[in-house]
Order: structure tokens, then sequence, then C-alpha cells
């Protein structure tokens, strides 16, 4: 596909071929080279999050737009640079001094500290969300920035096939249900936005928007911000011009439809299952990309081995003795027989523990008398293979049981692995019970440490009051009884892929564990009802609550946001209805 106007085809594909380590391929890296610069990086990965356009496409229009006097000065010297710096395969070529020193020092005698100092740019096209949050969401180094779900739509069709899912048995009925669900949601799309479209509440914010006024206000706004941002340089004419008509067209009616549509997204998306497809562009040092793909190529899911080995193969063309030299990247064994043997195991063990109890609290901090004692560790190394509360594990476990479960998740450990992931909780320990669609927002803050359990249908569904308000909750609640028979019947043959199945309103619990100072930037962040999801603003204002009760001096300096707005009222209103509307509406 040819992208770039000033550039032939055969020029743009050099191009991208100098940047990219798989030029055209769902899975790349960047290569370290100047034409593209790391702050240029930047302004993609985050608008990459907003798009629907490949990163690769989007790089090629931006340098063909904003850089094209420094690409043709590039041009000739493309072809040399590469042959200078990579082999015929795309590996950049390694001088014998470095290679030896990595390879003794990073590789033979495991100084990893040595690869933090290699950072990966880079990216995963049409991945499903669910392998997004297993392996770039759940690391805790990784900094990635998925499509936002109000990017994935479809006309309810059946997105591309899921080699996991159609390798279920009852594959037919297993993509009736997802065509069924990708119509529902498109359908409750619709519904949504006629209902938040016909409301008083946007008759009077749009009446408000028209007024010349407030349209020169806003204007005016433009103009202040733009000066603090470009160093008290004033936009030009017709930049202000340009903001004015933005401003003016705004209470167009088909404006209003679409924005409004995608406001009704977030509700939407509970419909949606973790398969869903979705892109990620992430940041990484090659110490975490290469724990990252062990965990990946070591899970007993097709696309996340796929993937892991497609990031190995174009990782290694950036360092390829760091994570090319053999031993440094493979199967980890003990991570493979816990999710096998380890987890029949458990289940069979304590059979109890596997239907648990429903229960309606977000989030509840942990407050155990014997939190310091191996029987609690114990507790912790059972909860990420059940569905019960950690209180419910403990109270399940009896003292003989402590010394065999520390045995059995640590029996194939490997020399240097340290404990196991799901015993590193320290600080302030809070049990969460979040539906798929908040536990993906919630995930973005990784400094902490984590562990979950399989993600099911057990736990039940949140119905977002916007469904209820406009009459199509009884709808909701009927295709989640589906998705659970669905679910169910898959988790027969296979648990891991059965997890792909649910839809993303179905809440599962995890363990999550914070500092107070991070638990405070979380509070205050995910509070304020005017940048996010309410049913995350929920969340956020029952954590403060939860740790009011621990620490009732010390939250009284945490901040949260207390501002409330009705459900039904388009988030475009919310600074109207601070200053007049709910006045106007009492």
């Amino acid at each position: 596909m040819h992208i770039m106007s000033n550039f032939t085809f055969e020029e743009q594909e050099l191009i991208r071929k100098f940047i990219f380590t798989n030029p055209h391929g769902d899975i790349s890296f960047i290569y370290p080279q100047s034409l593209y610069g790391h702050e240029e990086h930047l302004p993609f990965i985050s608008s990459y999050s907003r798009s629907k356009m490949p990163l690769q496409d989007k790089v090629l229009m931006f340098l063909d737009k904003d850089k094209p006097e420094t690409v043709k000065e590039f041009l000739p010297i493309i072809p040399k640079l590469i042959k200078l710096s990579r082999k015929e395969d795309g590996t950049l070529k390694v001088p014998m001094t470095t290679a030896l020193f990595n390879r003794r020092w990073a590789v033979f005698y495991k100084h990893n500290s040595i690869k933090e100092q290699a950072q990966f740019f880079g990216y995963m096209e049409n991945i499903s969300d669910f392998m997004h949050h297993a392996s770039t969401g759940s690391h805790p180094l990784c900094s990635p920035l998925a499509k936002s779900s109000r990017y994935i739509f479809w006309d309810g069709t059946f997105p591309e096939a899921d080699k996991d899912i159609l390798s279920l048995p009852n594959a037919n009925k297993n993509k009736e249900f997802i065509e069924l669900m990708n119509k529902n949601y498109v359908k409750a799309v619709k519904q949504l936005t006629e209902f938040v479209k016909g409301h008083r509440f946007t008759g009077e914010f749009v009446e408000h928007i028209k007024s010349s006024e407030v349209v020169e206000s806003n204007v005016a706004e433009f103009i202040k911000s733009e000066k603090l941002i470009r160093e008290g340089k004033e936009p030009s004419k017709e930049e202000i011009e340009k903001e004015r008509q933005k401003h003016i067209i705004a209470s167009d009616p088909e404006v209003v439809e679409k924005e409004i549509q995608r406001f009704v997204l977030d509700y939407a998306r509970v419909y949606l299952i973790a398969g869903v497809k979705t892109s990620v562009g992430f940041a990484m040092n090659a110490r975490n990309l290469g724990e990252m793909i062990t965990s990946m190529i070591s899970t007993p899911r097709k696309e996340d081995q796929e993937a892991g080995y497609t990031l190995l193969k174009e990782a290694k063309k950036i360092t390829p003795i760091i994570l090319g030299s053999e031993g440094t990247v493979g199967i980890d064994e003990w991570q493979l027989h816990t999710e096998t043997e380890l987890r029949t195991l458990m289940e069979k063990k304590f059979p109890k523990l596997m239907h648990p109890k429903k229960e309606h609290k977000l989030v509840r901090l942990i407050k155990n008398s014997e939190m310091y004692s191996d029987k609690f560790m114990a507790a912790l190394a059972v909860f990420p293979f059940v569905g019960a509360s950690i209180d419910e594990i403990f109270k399940t476990l009896k003292d003989s049981d402590v010394s065999e479960i520390l045995h059995l998740i640590h029996k194939h450990r490997a020399p240097g692995q340290g404990l196991a992931s799901s015993l590193v909780h320290s600080g302030i320990i809070a049990e969460t019970m979040l539906p798929w669609h908040i536990n993906r927002d919630i995930l973005r803050h990784r400094r902490g440490s984590r562990s979950r359990q399989l993600l099911g249908t057990r736990l039940g569904f949140v119905t977002p009051e916007l469904f209820q308000l406009a009459g199509i909750d009884t709808e909701f609640a009927e295709s989640m009884k589906v998705a659970e028979e669905i679910f169910e019947n898959a988790r027969s043959y296979d648990k891991f892929i059965a997890e792909k199945l649910v839809p993303w309103g179905f809440k599962y619990r995890s363990l999550q564990t914070w500092q107070l100072n991070q638990l405070s930037y979380i509070i205050a962040i995910r509070s304020r009802p005017k940048v996010g999801h309410l049913d995350y603003v929920k969340f956020a204002r029952e954590l403060w609550a939860e740790t009011a009760k621990f620490y009732p001096e010390t939250a009284k300096y945490i901040e949260v946001n207390r501002d409330e707005y009705p459900v039904e009222l388009w988030k475009k209103g919310y600074s109207w209805w601070d200053k007049e509307g709910k006045f106007r509406n009492l």
C-alpha cells in the first residue's frame, strides 16, 4: 500500500525497512536510528491507542508530512547505513569486544542489570485483548498503550479467527456466540446513543454550547492555553478560526450523535469478549522483555506462544547476544507445570473453593492477624488456582497443608528463580472483584504486585446503570446467561482458552499490592468522573473508604474527587452541569 505522497513506493519500502525490524509485520520493533527519534515516538504511541491505523502507516504518514526534506536527505545513504550496520537477515552487527562482554557478563554470569540498559520500542497488531493483558499488560516494568475500546467496533460479523477458540470442540457454537455478542454490542451502542441523544439533559446542553458567548469563551481558552504551550506565541489567525469553527459545528446534530456514540461505547463494551482483537505499542528493556517472552511461550495458549516467538525473533535483530544466546529465553518448566499439573491438583484438593460466594464489594483491604505467617503465604500460593477470597482460603487451609503447598508451588523452580510470584505481596494488599472492562483500566497502575484468578462467569456480572435507564438490562442479562453456558462448556475442555470467551462485564478476583503513596495516586487519578469511566470512579472512591478504615488520619490527605453527575448525562456536559445544569434540573 502506497502511504507516502512525496516518495515513490520503492522509496517508501526502503524507509520502512530502515525503521522497522519487521516491515509490514503485525509484530515489530523499531531500530535504533535518528530518522525517527525517541521523542517523536511519544505522540505516536499515545495517538496509536486512539486510532484504527497501524503504527507503521502512522509513522510513514508523519515522515511524509512533517519531515519530507529530512527524509530526502537520508534516502541516498539509507542503503549504505543498512549494509554497514546490519546483516542480511536484519540483525545488527555487533563488534567482537561487545559480543564477548555481553556473552560473558550478561549471559554467562547473568548480570541482569546490564540487560536493563538496552531499550525496546515495539508493537503488536491484531492480538486479543486477553493476550495483551497476559503479556504487556501484566508485566510491572512494561509501558504499554493499547487501542482504546472506543476504537473496537464492527458491524456484528465474526472477527479474525482465534486459533485457541477454534481449537475447542463445538467451534461453530463458539463462533455463533461471538457473533451474537458482537451484534448485541452494536445494537446496545445504537440503543444507548438514541437514549442519551433524546434525553432532556442533552438538549439543554446542546442549546448551551450553541450560543456565540460560549463559542467565543472556548476560543479564548484555546488561545490562552496555546500561548502557554508555545511559550508566549499566539496561534495563527487560521488556527484560531479553525478552533472557532470546531465549536460552532459542535452542536450540529450529526456531530452530537457521533460524539454521543463514542461516549456510550464505554458502557456497551461489557458485551465484548476477552478474546476481542486490539493492538498495543510498548516500551521496555531487554531484561524484562526476555522475562515477558519466556512467560508468553510457556503458556498453554497458542496465540501467546506464537506471538512470543515472533517477538523473540524480532528482538534478536536488535540485541543478538543478550536475547539471542542459547538459554537466555526459553520455556519456563516451572510456569508450565504450575499452570497444568499443579492447577489440576489444587482444584481436586480444594473443590469447595472453586465455587465461591458472590459478593458486591468492589474492593476490600486485607487485614489478617496472621499475615506474617507461613499459613498466609500458603493461602497466597493457592489464591490464583481457585475462585474464593483470600480469607476463605486461609480459613479452609489446615496447618498440615502449609508445607505441602509451599513445596508444590516451588517444586519445579530452577536455580535463581526466587519465590513464586503470588507470594510477593507486601505493603497494602487489596482484594478486588471487578469486571474485565474496569480491571483493564486499573491494571495500568503496574507499580506493585498482582496475582489474579482465572477469568470466568461464576462471580456474576455487572449491569451498567445506563442499561437500566435505557431499558436494555433484561436483554443484557439474557445474553449473559448464554455466556455462562458457553464458558462452562469451554472450560470443561480447556480452562485457559475458556477465559477468552468471557464477556467484559463478568467479574473476577485479583490481589493488588500497592505502597500507600501509589495507592494515593490511583485514588486521585481514578476518582475523577470527568476523565474516566464511572465504574472505576466508584472503585477508586471505595478504595479510599477502605483505606480510611486503616489510616483514618492519613486518608484525610489523600486526594479523592467527590463530583457527582447523572449517569445519563453526556460526559461533554459535565462542566456545564457544574455551572448551571445541576441547579436547573433539581
